[in-house]
């Protein structure tokens, strides 16, 4: 079982990928294409809109007829899809290429943590839970560096040519990981009215709201709102811009190694309201920044944010499931999360349209507070 978690930590890298590679390049992305500043919520949002829905038909399937049976095909199709957007000669057909990506994507994330709850239960379930939060988390410090780097180097498009790396991932999974044994499935209209029962119970819904706000706060303000504000305030190049937004990793790696202690000491709704209240100050420390090292300290906030939040949600999940419905538990949250992820980055545009980027983090700020006295 720890060497099959293992391979799935592996695609739930490329999962976030989509977004956390190209995020210090979306200030060139959209002068390449001469569209507005806007438009950078487009690039971001094109690939977790389809995931908002395509995430409870995985969860789905995955409780029906396994994991890597939806696993493998995802992985090639964000490979392929991811790839080519390298090469795509207009802006429309850059977005739909990053749209079938995101259709691809909708599989990974999830599936990780269905496995993980496959497998763990108890503080060892929220331990586990932790530590792939802490594996992703360091690879969302380093891409937007790689990504940086590779656009200063070979323009906009040099980050979506590793995105061909899900390939052969996809394939040495279809080789050596075994499935994940599954009870017999009943049919499907009693399936399906089983996992309307479930996702529908005060508690699932409490989680996947509190998940759209969070990931709204993540996707807005340090995803889309900050680049824009590290260039026009400080200058910083797409490199810079990348080394910068991997700052949060620090922090989010530090506390989710420890979440099983913290979720026994604190209780889950605690740590996420000490999660809002800290990203609502971050926004405002970033807004007011005078200075890279105080933007930096801001990013040290965040980092610690999401390690209060998004992990503890993920755990919130799968305590509230069994294994008959964990699939579709997950994907209730992953949707959410992609909800989120699609807003966030919305919102933010059309903030950066007619607001300075100063005003758009304290509009952020204030979200922030009011999902505090939301989970309290």
């Amino acid at each position: 079982s720890s060497a099959a978690s293992d391979v799935y930590k592996r695609q739930s890298v490329v999962g976030v990928s989509a977004t956390s590679l190209i995020t210090s390049s979306l200030p060139d992305i959209v002068d390449a294409f001469d569209v507005p500043d806007s438009a950078a919520g487009l690039v971001l949002g094109a690939s977790t809109v389809p995931g908002i829905v395509l995430a409870l038909v995985v969860g789905l399937a995955a409780d029906r007829f396994g994991r890597k049976v939806l696993l493998v095909p995802s992985l090639l199709l964000f490979g392929v899809a991811g790839t080519a957007a390298a090469f795509a000669p207009t802006f429309g057909l850059f977005l739909l290429l990053r749209a079938v990506q995101g259709a691809g994507s909708s599989a990974l994330l999830n599936l990780t943590a269905t496995v993980i709850g496959d497998h763990w239960e108890g503080t060892e379930r929220a331990s586990m839970i932790g530590r792939n939060t802490a594996f992703v988390t360091v690879s969302i410090a380093i891409l937007p560096a790689i990504g940086g780097l590779l656009t200063d180097t070979l323009g906009f498009r040099g980050p979506f040519y590793l995105f061909a790396l899900a390939i052969p991932l996809g394939l040495a999974i279809a080789w050596w990981v075994p499935e994940t044994d599954l009870e017999p499935s009943g049919r499907v209209a009693d399936q399906l009215a089983e996992a309307w029962r479930f996702i529908t119970t005060p508690r699932m819904l409490a989680i996947a709201a509190t998940g759209v706000a969070v990931f709204v706060l993540l996707f807005g303000a340090e995803l889309t709102v900050a680049p824009f504000h590290a260039e026009e305030v400080f200058g910083l190049s797409a490199s810079s811009r990348g080394l910068l937004l991997g700052v949060p990793a620090v922090t989010a790696t530090i506390v989710a190694t420890i979440l099983g202690r913290l979720i026994g000491r604190f209780g889950r709704s605690t740590l996420v309201v000490t999660g809002a209240v800290v990203y609502g100050t971050a926004f405002v420390i970033m807004g007011v920044a005078p200075a890279v090292w105080v933007f930096v300290i801001a990013l040290l906030l965040i980092g610690s944010a999401q390690g209060f939040t998004i992990p503890v949600l993920q755990e919130s999940t799968l305590a509230a499931a069994d294994t008959g419905n964990r699939g579709i538990a997950v994907a209730v949250f992953g949707s959410a999360a992609r909800l989120g992820q699609t807003i966030g980055p919305a919102i933010a545009g059309l903030a950066l349209v007619s607001l300075s980027t100063t005003t758009s983090f304290f509009g952020f700020a204030a979200g922030a507070m009011l999902l505090a006295v939301f989970v309290y």
